[in-house]
């Protein structure tokens, strides 16, 4: 028990595990790939405003060039707050302060000296070839007379841009994302663990009950899926082993009083030669040897029973002409009818296959039918025995128009032991083991027996043989 509750647990932590790791591979994937396109369409973002940015500074720069000749005065121009407060509307988003985003703009004269930086600390300097070549040059009436630079991050910058600090608030929240994705995934696999080990844990409870010798558990069925599948076949079997525990005790008790009446009467017939009360004559030996003769019959039944369930039941097959054969045992029972005035209408087909047969054992099953019938037909009533072919296979009916069998008995009737009616004697019904050695007989024949039935109007037993050698 111990063991099923650590496999339980197992499963659901399995579920749990499993969900979280699908979590955090949708999480990493869902991370990257958000990681990659907001780089992707940010950088590209960065770039159409830069260009923005370009067009703006080459405007105002040529501009001003144009109109004084000179670079003298260009950083009031350009980067003072005053004219940042006149012409915000305009360019005021190219970053002249040093808190925005840490733009850094840079406008060099023809030599490359720096005469106009947002952030003032390049003034007066140098910049080297490979950082002018980098920048957009300033034409005037077809000459260069300066270059134009929007620095992403400024010469010199230390700190974090607002394009780093905005995908480093990306990353962050897409890392937050990610942890609670893991989180759900977490609680979604403990839930899902529970719910799909419920039904498995119903399944164990049920076990340890019919362990126990409960059989009579059933599992509650809660899904219309495979498990619920799973449940049903598992209150089928348990009603079957319910049902088989039922025939086992009821096998053991008939077997028992079955054999004790016999053994009762021969003791004590035997008894009362020893003592002297009668003498062994003829008539007391012939009564003993009948008594032998019933527990004989008795362990053979059981014994071929049991052999043809096991499906080791040897058979002696003969070829047999079909309609030959069930003329023969119609011929054999008419006396047996006759006396009981009930009419035996046969109706056996002409021309009818050849079959492989063990003709005993045959014999045995269609003679058990109709004694049968003739057992449980009024006087007066009529029995109806046919042989015919069709698809391939002999069909043999046995018709009967006595009191029928109920709903509820008819499944079972092929059961060993098995009497519909409980009140019914041994004497008037048998041992309850000539329906269930008939049915081993069959199938030992590749053959199926089945039965139909109709309270107060009679019973139909059915036996489909194939014929050899045809397709079926």
């Amino acid at each position: 028990m111990k063991q099923m509750k650590k496999m339980k647990k197992s499963i659901a932590l399995k579920i749990s595990v499993s969900l979280v790791l699908i979590a955090l591979a949708a999480a990493m994937l869902t991370s990257l790939a958000t990681g990659l396109a907001t780089r992707t369409f940010f950088d590209r973002y960065v770039m159409d405003v830069r260009d923005i940015r370009y067009g703006q500074v080459l405007s105002l720069a040529s501009g001003y060039y144009v109109y004084t000749g000179s670079w003298e005065g260009i950083q009031d121009f350009m980067f003072s707050e005053t004219h940042i407060s006149r012409y915000r509307g305009g360019y005021s988003t190219m970053g002249a302060k040093k808190d925005i985003a840490g733009e850094q703009i840079i406008i060099a004269d023809g030599s490359g000296v720096v005469v106009g930086d947002s952030h003032q600390d390049l003034l007066g300097s140098t910049l080297k070839k490979d950082l002018l070549a980098r920048g957009v040059p300033i034409m005037v009436m077809g000459e260069q007379v300066g270059t134009v630079l929007v620095m992403g991050t400024p010469i010199g910058f230390t700190g974090l841009t607002l394009e780093e600090e905005f995908l480093g608030s990306v990353r962050s929240y897409t890392i937050g994302a990610a942890v609670g994705t893991i989180l759900v995934g977490a609680l979604l696999g403990m839930y899902m663990g529970k719910r799909l080990t419920r039904p498995i844990s119903s399944l164990v409870t049920a076990s340890e009950h019919l362990s126990k010798r409960n059989l009579s558990y059933r599992v509650d069925i809660e899904t219309d899926d495979e498990i619920g599948d799973l449940a049903r076949s598992f209150n089928k079997m348990a009603e079957n082993l319910e049902q088989n525990e039922k025939l086992r005790k009821n096998l053991l008790a008939d077997v028992a009083h079955e054999l004790r009446t016999p053994i009762s009467i021969m003791r004590a017939n035997l008894e009362a030669i020893q003592a002297g009360v009668i003498e062994a004559d003829e008539e007391v030996i012939l009564n003993l040897n009948d008594e032998i003769l019933r527990m004989s019959r008795l362990v053979n039944d059981l014994q071929e029973l049991s052999l043809a369930e096991a499906g080791e039941l040897v058979l002696h097959k003969l070829p047999t002409d079909v309609g030959t054969w069930a003329k023969a045992i119609a011929r054999s029972l008419q006396a047996e009818a006759a006396v009981k005035e009930i009419k035996l209408n046969t109706e056996i087909e002409e021309n009818l296959p050849v079959l492989n047969l063990d003709q005993n054992r045959m014999d045995q099953v269609i003679q058990n039918l109709l004694n049968n019938a003739i057992r449980y037909t009024p006087e007066g009533g009529q029995i109806f025995f046919s042989v015919s072919k069709k698809d391939s296979k002999v069909w043999i009916q046995v018709r009967d128009r006595g009191p029928g069998i109920k709903e509820d008995d008819l499944p079972h009737i092929f059961n060993r032991f098995y009497r519909g009616e409980k009140s019914r004697t041994r004497s008037e019904g048998g041992m309850g083991l000539g329906l269930a050695i008939a049915k081993g007989f069959v199938e030992a024949h590749r053959g199926i027996i089945s039965a139909e039935s109709e309270l107060d109007k009679g019973t139909t037993f059915f036996i489909v043989l194939p014929i050899e050698g045809e397709e079926t």
